[in-house]
């Protein structure tokens, strides 16, 4: 029994003999536990600092890196693995209640609260727009059968207007349905019925009122259906600005891109139009070599004309080379009829048989004495 107390005894001693003394120098203290030593498991516990002090808080912690450049715990130093893939929010918005919302995702995070955003009345959270009776929202109209007023009513229930007037449009529709009591005549439509004597009188709802109204023609032969009474064109110069002009009818036919001429006054204006042709009239510009040009009037004559405005009118024709036709304007001259030749009575000459040869053969055969005994033999 001794040997065995002295044994464990020794045992004591050796082992308090192996202990550091530092250890058991370790002056009394407050633990700073803020030593992190991995477990493994990406977990650590937490030691203190105190040197020579092994106490630490007997559980568990879980590893954490913050830094994703090296996986590592950022308190132990421990492997946490691999990092997963950087979150995409899905956020969510919440009513609040207060006219706004907050969103938030289901890792736990929130952004700050918002207004609400309406669609159609709706925020994304859910909110009712708050009713404006109609203003922002759809009315419901209902005709008070009275012919003149109606009941405004918003879709919230709510009766926005119990006597609102009509309001027609062009068609005389109003929005609750009913339809304005129309008087015929005030706007009208008129067409011309291509007749060269009538028109048609339409009403703006829509009745023929006259299907075959005569014309009115005012000073200018045009009736308001705009059909244009036959008549002799009155034309009236219209000036180009360019030295041409037109010439105008009132309703509408017209003569244009006509020459002017200052040949008849000679004081720097167009004799038709008016327009300046030249600033001073004492210096027409008729220096130049004129170049006429001949124009047919197909009647034998011709008219004549210059750029410079100057020429002549009503020249005749003239076929000086005889190929027919006018050596100016080309105008086909007419052919002058063949007057036939009266038929002339036969001449009767003098029987030879019957004159007498006698003494022929003592006249002389040649020179002069023989042309007048050959005369006297056939004219006595």
């Amino acid at each position: 029994m001794n040997k065995k107390f002295m044994a464990m005894l020794l045992v004591i001693v050796m082992v308090a003999s192996m202990v550091p003394m530092t250890a058991l120098a370790v002056e009394e203290h407050d633990c700073d536990y803020s030593k992190a030593v991995s477990v493994g498991n990406k977990q650590h516990k937490m030691y203190c600092i105190v040197e020579g002090c092994e106490n630490f808080i007997d559980y568990a912690m879980n590893c954490r890196d913050e830094n994703p450049a090296d996986w590592k715990c950022d308190s132990c130093g421990g492997d946490v693995g691999t990092r997963p893939a950087p979150h995409e929010h899905n956020y969510v918005a919440h009513d609040n209640g207060d006219g706004t919302h907050t969103s938030s995702c289901n890792c736990g995070d929130t952004e700050d609260p918002t207004a609400h955003v309406y669609n159609n009345g709706v925020c994304e959270c859910g909110a009712v727009q708050p009713c404006d009776h109609g203003v922002m929202v759809t009315k419901y109209y209902r005709d008070n059968q009275d012919g003149a007023t109606h009941t405004i009513t918003c879709d919230c229930g709510v009766v926005v207007n119990p006597a609102a007037a009509h309001e027609y449009n062009v068609q005389g529709d109003c929005a609750c349905g009913a339809h304005k009591q129309h008087v015929h005549g005030g706007l009208t439509y008129i067409a011309d019925n291509e007749d060269g004597a009538t028109h048609t009188i339409t009403c703006e709802c829509g009745d023929v009122l006259n299907a075959a109204a005569p014309h009115e023609f005012n000073e200018q032969d045009i009736c308001v259906c705009g059909a244009v009474r036959e008549h002799e064109c009155d034309y009236q110069p219209e000036s180009n600005e360019d030295g041409t002009h037109n010439l105008v009818c009132v309703c509408g036919n017209s003569v244009n891109g006509l020459t002017c001429n200052d040949g008849n006054v000679n004081d720097g204006k167009c004799d038709t139009c008016g327009y300046r042709l030249y600033d001073d009239p004492t210096q027409r510009p008729n220096e130049h070599e004129h170049n006429y040009v001949a124009h047919s009037n197909n009647n034998g004559t011709h008219d004549t004309s210059c750029t410079c405005g100057l020429g002549e009118e009503a020249v005749a024709c003239v076929d000086a080379d005889k190929d027919g036709d006018c050596d100016d304007c080309g105008y086909l001259m007419p052919v002058a009829p063949v007057v036939p030749v009266a038929p002339q009575e036969p001449v009767e000459l003098p029987s030879y048989a019957a004159v007498s040869t006698a003494g022929l053969d003592n006249v002389p055969k040649t020179g002069c004495a023989f042309v007048e005994w050959l005369y006297a033999l056939i004219f006595g």
